[in-house]
This record gives structure tokens, C-alpha cells and sequence, in this order.
């Protein structure tokens, strides 16, 4: 090792230390075999930084005439390393050295230890010319690998459908929008206030407004699957986010209106809704793109090898793979309808804005503030602002409503042709049953009530509807507006039907993360009964306060319930949604709130 300057151990050093690095990612993050950019990133970004790091510290060194106790530095990094990549993504349960728990297999890091070892014990075996040259070589890979990334361009754009001539040119078309996170009371037209929502409250005028509108599910994934299929999460087999469904042969929304000749397009912003989960099948596009440029997905993968540009990088630096900004999903959505001028369009856009964490532009935040004392007021003071900042964010979203009518209208002038749904797909909790900033261990009315207004073709004379409905019915309903037969075996019904009956509707809370807390739940007119899995039993009623269980005082009630309750589960054909998740979904939906283990929530 004497024969080496400081500055040639250094660089040795450092190559070994990122080769030990990179042994640890690859086994807490297997994912990387599946991408070839990210398998030579992993073992390269490190080396190159370690080496030019360490070796530039040799070099003051041998400047200094100073001499390093290399052995101690080797070791003291690796034992630092480990420790760095361990708290950083790994609980003291799954610090396993066999097998595979949660996704991580240690075995990944054997080579890089060991040729970590050897690059440091055998250092003669380098001459310091051979170090210097790779040195060099190595620095510009850096470079080479941001090229990779500009030429690589967008691979998140799914086309999976052929175009289908049109049976009928004159069908109309049809525009799902969903907001993700938007209770009713927070809307004006629900009675909420603190915000304008002029262009929801113009389309209102002539479209059926459903006042008694419930999420199947408080969470994305779920009532999203609900939606585009009319069944139950227990059938269709979605019940937690990061799922994909099982079933194939499920007559889709988008397959039935693509089979009829519809363009199908879909354009979401949340990462739940991500089309590697299944919900890219049936379109002809799905356009999930996180909003990278080249420099950002290269940085992105840079954080991702090395956890030492991690902790330095500036966090504004990276790419939000978990969430579109609404004026980026609209702006896609409104460059494809726009070649869709001959056939009719099934347009999705979903926009993730009023979803925690809240950002709103300044002049929306200034304005939600000025008028922050209209109410409703969080049921915890703690979150009274973070309410505040979301109705911004709505207002945000009626902006965007408002542009993507406008754009709709260039398609079909007046909109005599279109039909168009707004749901949300669930609420938030501003500290109903003491939840805060969190919705999917919820089944209260903050969750589960929602948006829902439908405008046919033309329009219709406002007609403001009481009777309970369900995502489930969305799909039936949008084909009957646009004329297409509905399937017999779907869980929901046509919301057009005159049908003053109440039913009893089903809703869920399952997702993994819950254990026994996961919730069966049956709402029946005025009252909801809700179960856990641990056997625990709520009575809620509507209007009284979600939180409060009335069961003591409404035994008979509650037990009527519990057995329609059971009744249906054991009628509802079951299906098990299939875990086709990377290390990397789990957790970017932990950044979400959606942390997938099997634990007590």
C-alpha cells in the first residue's frame, strides 16, 4: 500500500466503499435488475463519487505531506454506509442476512463485499497510472449517463388498445372527471363556503346533482377500479392500493365504449392510479408521466444509488413521481382530444391537486385565507389551516374545470353532445374520529360522502337527487347516456331509472396497512353500520356527527344492518387482487399515507 500516493488510496478507497454500496442497494431495492440504466447506475454513481470524493481528500493530504490511516477510513466507511442505507429505508425487524423478507435479500450483497475487499487488500495490483486513467474515464461516465436519459426519452405513456372504427359517428362523447380527495361539504354546492366554484356551479345548472353520493372505498385505487367497472372492491379484486386485478374478462368502461369505436384516453395524476397496476388496460392511451426532464431523472437516479447525494442534493432538485401537477394532466388531456375530431371521445382526467400535501398557487392561497372564518371548520383547530389550503386547491381544480370546458366545446360547440361526470373518488379527515390529514382508515361521511354531478348530452333541467347512490352506478349510467347496452351482472345500477327505493349500499376501508382494523361497512338511508376485521362494531348516523357511535342506543337497528351486512358478504363473488409492486411503489404510496405491510394501522 506504500507504494501508493494518498491520493491513488484514496480512489481505491473510494471505488471499494462504492462497490459495497452498491451491493446494499441492489439487495434493499431488487428492482434495479429490471431496469438495465439503473443497473449500471447503481454500481457506477457511487464509485465515481466516492472515488473522486476520497481521492481529492488524498490529494490535500499528500500536499499536507500528511499520512491517512487508510485501513481505519475503509472500515469506518463501510460500517457507515450500512448504517446509512439501514435507517434509511429498513425497520430493525426485516435487518435479516438470509432469505427474503419485504422485499430484501442480503444474499444481493455478497459481490460487492467481496470485490470491495479485494479492490482495497490488493491495491498493487493497480498501477497509479491505471488508477488515474480510470479516474478520468470514470468522471465522464457521468455525463454519459445523463445522455442516456435525454435520448431515453417519456416510457410511461401505455397504448394498449387498437383504434376501432366507429359505429356510430353521432354517439356522444363521454368525460369522466375525477378530483381525488374532495369531500361534499367542503363545495358550495354542498353548502361548504370559504370558496368560488363558479364553473362546477354552471355545469350544476343543467345536470343531475346526487346529493347522497358514497365512496365504495376511502382510498384511490379502489374507487377508481368502482368506478371504471361498476362492481364492488371484493369482486373486482382492487381493495388496496398498489393492486392490480385479477380479472381480465371484467367489461370495463373503456373496453365497452373502445369496442364501439370510442378513442379512449385516460390522464391521471396520481401515482396510485399508476398504469403498471392495471388501470392502463382497455385505453388505447394512458398517459402517466412523471413531470422529468432529463436532468431531473438523471439527479433521480443519482439519489437513488448513492445515499450520500441523497442527504446533500437539495430536495427541489428531484422529480415528484407521486403527483402531477393538474395543468400538466389537463394540457395532455387537451392535446390528444383535440385529434379525436372524428369519433367519438371517452376522455378520463383525473387531477390529484386537493390531495395532501397542499401547495396552492399564491393568489389562491391569499384568497382562501382572506376567507377562512366562512367555514366549515376542521373538526381538529391543529389542521384548520391545512382545510384552509385544500380549498384552494378546489378552487384550483374548478379553474381547471373551467379550461377543460372550453376545450371541450371546440370539440362539440354548446357540448350538445357530450356527456360528463364529476366524481371524487374519497374525502379527507380534518380530525373526524380523532384521524388527521388521512382518509383511508375511515369510513365517516368526511370520507365517503362525495361529489358526484352528471350532465347529459344538451343538458337537462337541474334536478337535485336524494336517493343513495354509489360509484358503482357511474358506469351503468354513463352507458346509458351514450346509448350503449348494459351488462346484466354489474353490483350497480343506472342512476336515469326513476327508483325511489332506498338500498343498502357497501363500502370498505382495506387497506393492508390496516390489520384488523380494516372495516366492512353498510349504509342503509340515514344509518351506517360498520365492522373490523377484529370485531369491533359502530352504528353511525348521517348528519349526527360520524364520529359518535350510537350501537348502544340502536341495538335492534344495528343488528338489522349487521346481518344485511352479512348477507352480502357472503353473496359477493370474491376475487384476490394480484401484489405486482416494486420496492419503489411501496414506498412512493408510503409517501402517500399508504404504507403497505401487514401491521396495525
Amino acid at each position: 500500500m506504500t507504494n501508493h500516493s494518498n491520493s491513488c488510496l484514496g480512489m481505491i478507497a473510494g471505488w471499494s466503499l462504492g462497490s459495497f454500496e452498491a451491493g446494499l442497494v441492489y439487495s434493499l431495492k431488487q428492482e434495479v435488475v429490471e431496469d438495465p440504466v439503473f443497473m449500471v447506475m447503481v454500481p457506477l454513481v457511487p464509485m465515481v463519487i466516492y472515488g473522486v470524493l476520497v481521492g481529492l481528500i488524498g490529494k490535500m493530504a499528500d500536499m499536507a505531506k500528511l499520512r491517512i490511516p487508510w485501513t481505519l477510513v475503509w472500515l469506518v466507511g463501510l460500517v457507515a454506509l450500512y448504517l446509512l442505507r439501514a435507517w434509511g429505508g429498513l425497520s430493525p425487524a426485516n435487518w435479516s442476512w438470509a432469505g427474503n423478507t419485504m422485499g430484501v435479500n442480503w444474499m444481493w450483497a455478497i459481490p460487492g463485499t467481496i470485490f470491495a475487499f479485494l479492490l482495497w487488500s490488493k491495491p498493487h495490483l493497480l498501477s497509479a497510472r491505471t488508477v488515474n486513467t480510470v479516474g478520468w474515464l470514470s468522471g465522464l461516465s457521468l455525463p454519459a449517463l445523463w445522455m442516456v436519459f435525454a435520448f431515453r426519452g417519456d416510457i410511461d405513456v401505455v397504448g394498449t388498445g387498437p383504434d376501432i372504427e366507429p359505429q356510430d359517428m353521432s354517439a356522444p362523447n363521454v368525460v369522466l372527471i375525477t378530483w381525488d380527495t374532495v369531500r361534499a361539504d367542503t363545495l358550495p354546492l354542498y353548502g361548504g363556503g370559504g370558496l368560488d366554484m363558479p364553473n362546477l356551479d354552471r355545469i350544476a345548472k343543467d345536470s343531475l346533482v346526487f346529493d347522497n353520493f358514497h365512496a365504495v372505498a376511502s382510498i384511490t385505487g379502489p374507487a377508481h377500479a368502482s368506478i371504471l367497472s361498476g362492481l364492488y372492491p371484493p369482486t373486482h379484486g382492487v381493495r388496496s392500493n398498489g393492486l392490480t386485478s385479477p380479472i381480465l374478462s371484467i367489461p370495463r368502461l373503456p373496453r365497452l365504449l373502445a369496442d364501439g369505436g370510442y378513442a379512449v384516453g385516460a390522464f391521471v395524476s396520481g401515482y396510485s392510479l399508476k398504469g403498471a397496476f392495471g388501470f392502463d388496460r382497455d385505453f388505447q392511451i394512458y398517459d402517466y408521466r412523471p413531470v422529468a426532464n432529463p436532468t431531473t431523472r438523471f439527479l433521480a437516479g443519482v439519489v437513488f444509488s448513492c445515499k450520500l447525494a441523497e442527504r446533500l442534493l437539495p430536495r427541489d432538485l428531484m422529480p415528484n413521481s407521486k403527483y402531477i401537477p393538474g395543468e400538466v394532466t389537463l394540457q395532455r388531456a387537451t392535446d390528444w382530444l383535440a385529434g379525436t375530431a372524428d369519433r367519438p371521445a371517452f376522455l378520463w382526467a383525473h387531477f390529484f391537486d386537493a390531495h395532501h400535501p397542499y401547495d396552492p398557487p399564491e393568489e389562491l392561497r391569499s384568497r382562501a385565507l382572506e376567507r377562512s372564518a366562512e367555514g366549515p371548520h376542521a373538526v381538529d383547530p391543529e389542521v384548520e389551516h391545512e382545510l384552509v389550503m385544500q380549498r384552494a386547491e378546489i378552487e384550483r381544480l374548478d379553474i381547471l374545470l373551467g379550461q377543460l370546458l372550453e376545450q371541450l366545446d371546440k370539440k362539440d360547440p354548446g357540448l350538445r353532445n357530450t356527456v360528463i361526470a364529476l366524481v371524487a373518488d374519497h374525502g379527507e379527515c380534518f380530525g373526524e374520529g380523532g384521524h388527521v390529514l388521512n382518509h383511508h382508515y375511515s369510513l365517516f361521511d368526511a370520507t365517503q360522502r362525495i361529489v358526484c354531478v352528471i350532465r347529459p348530452a344538451g343538458g337537462v333541467e337541474a334536478r337535485r337527487i336524494s336517493t343513495t347512490s354509489s360509484q358503482i352506478d357511474l358506469m351503468p349510467t354513463l352507458l346509458e347516456l351514450s346509448g350503449h347496452p348494459v351488462p346484466a351482472d354489474l353490483h350497480g345500477r343506472s342512476l336515469l331509472a326513476a327508483n325511489d327505493s332506498e338500498r343498502g349500499i357497501y363500502m370498505e376501508a382495506f387497506q393492508r396497512n390496516l390489520g384488523e382494523k380494516r372495516m366492512h361497512g353498510w349504509l342503509r338511508g340515514d344509518w351506517k353500520f360498520v365492522r373490523t376485521l377484529g370485531g369491533a362494531e359502530f352504528l353511525y348516523r348521517s348528519g349526527e356527527g360520524l364520529e359518535q357511535n350510537l350501537i348502544d342506543q340502536n341495538r335492534e337497528l344495528a343488528a338489522e344492518l349487521s346481518g344485511e351486512l352479512d348477507q352480502f358478504l357472503v353473496t359477493v363473488v370474491v376475487n384476490q387482487g394480484a401484489d405486482n409492486q416494486t420496492e419503489v411503489d411501496r414506498m412512493l404510496l408510503e409517501g402517500l399515507g399508504y404504507a403497505d405491510t401487514e401491521e396495525d394501522g
